[in-house]
């Protein structure tokens, strides 16, 4: 598990470019453009804009910097930083490790997996979404706030919405009455002044509870609690690798974005969630475009001067980027079963029941890798055997491995050259 995790997870941050659409989950055009109800003076769209300079200058250190590998710690942090370091979200248990499944492990495994994950970005990634999100929480939950508040003030008929924000607050688990006794004993208050210690423990657990689900509403966190026992047992590690966030993102936010905005949400909520979706579905395209590109380039004239991957027809290219986009959840895995995107050829039932396990178990695939390596090594086939191994190289196997790169740089792995070059 820890060979394949190395050799085949080198492009998961560029798979991982989906969780951007959902950041803007739940959010209305006004709330991401303008400035209603923004303590911060930043629209979310501004908000979003520095973090993501925060991440650039992040990454420029890290290439620059032998002990980038440390944690740096407090230093200079963004408003959407500082909240999910407090939340707790820098912590192992709870990084890019949960993305992956593979939180469980000796402390050998930990440490070069915490190093693998860094230099892939993914652990950078999966902390900058989670800070998008989190930098524009309070503004989030402040203007919902207010809008139930100000209908309070002045009654009548209760708006869509009004409606739409108390609906907004419960589904992070706000409790709506605390929050505006608070607002509103919080606009009385001279600014000089503190909040007495009730009101600002109410506040205090509104904010970390709301933060807390509206984060993970946006980037799913793989608990114990949110997703079926099965990826919990050792027994069934093999299968369930690296399923860790689809069985998460399955079990909790396709529900959530059927239920809570399609089905009985407001024409605003059902508008965003369309939205979401086509976003996630546009970018799960664009990782996969980049990944082909990473791996196989610009192919030349001879191969019809297309572009991307060779082994897949223009309607496997369509089903490959809707599977991408994360919305089939686990679901894709029953699906493949019966329109697999990569036809493998079995002579056997037992062949056909190898493939199929190798197929689910990415693990298994790395035993199937190493078998060819050594039926090819015992043939007398060192360039098949070469390309075989060479896939399990991190970095090397994940952009086409020795036959890549022997296109790239002229490189005779094969030996086939008898010294012409």
């Amino acid at each position: 598990m820890f060979v394949t995790t190395i050799a085949t997870l080198g492009l998961a941050t560029v798979a991982s470019l989906v969780e951007l659409a959902l950041a803007g989950r739940a959010l209305t055009a006004e709330q991401i453009y303008g400035r209603k109800g923004a303590k911060s003076g930043d629209t979310s769209l501004a908000s979003f804009g520095k973090e993501l300079a925060k991440v650039i200058s992040d990454a420029v250190m890290f290439a620059g910097n032998t002990a980038v590998l440390k944690d740096p710690g407090l230093g200079s942090q963004s408003r959407g930083q500082e909240l999910i370091r407090n939340l707790g979200y820098y912590e192992w248990d709870v990084g890019a490790a949960t993305v992956t499944g593979v939180t469980e492990m000796n402390p050998v495994h930990e440490k070069y997996y915490k190093m693998f994950f860094k230099m892939t970005g993914l652990t950078g990634w999966t902390n900058m979404t989670r800070a998008l999100r989190g930098s524009i929480a309070a503004d989030y939950m402040f203007d919902h706030t207010r809008t139930i508040s100000e209908y309070r003030n002045r009654g009548g008929e209760k708006t869509n919405e009004v409606q739409e924000a108390e609906e907004a607050l419960r589904n992070i688990g706000v409790n709506v009455d605390d929050a505006v006794e608070v607002f509103q004993a919080d606009q009385r208050t001279d600014p000089n002044s503190a909040l007495s210690p009730e009101l600002e423990a109410k506040r205090e657990t509104n904010m970390r509870t709301g933060a807390f689900n509206f984060i993970n509403d946006a980037v799913a966190l793989p608990t114990v609690a949110n997703r079926p026992m099965i990826y919990q047992d050792p027994r069934f590690a093999l299968f369930t690798q690296f399923q860790g966030f689809i069985a998460t993102f399955t079990a909790n936010h396709i529900p959530k974005l059927w239920g809570e905005y399609v089905k009985r949400g407001t024409p605003s909520m059902k508008y965003n969630a369309f939205a979401v979706m086509t976003t996630m579905i546009m970018l799960g395209f664009a990782s996969q475009y980049l990944k082909d590109l990473i791996k196989f380039g610009d192919r030349d004239e001879d191969e019809l001067k297309t572009l991307g991957n060779p082994y897949l027809d223009t309607g496997e290219y369509m089903q490959r980027g809707i599977r991408a986009s994360g919305l089939m959840g686990v679901g894709e895995r029953v699906f493949d079963q019966f329109f697999p995107l990569y036809e493998q050829r079995s002579d056997n039932a037992l062949e056909w029941a190898w493939n199929t396990v190798s197929g689910e178990a990415p693990a298994a695939g790395t035993v199937k890798r190493v078998a060819r390596t050594l039926t090819n090594l015992g043939t007398g086939d060192f360039g098949g055997a070469a390309q075989q191994a060479s896939k399990l190289v991190p970095f090397i196997g994940i952009v086409g491995g020795a036959e890549r790169l022997s296109n790239l740089y002229d490189w005779d792995y094969k030996g086939e050259d008898n010294g012409s070059n």
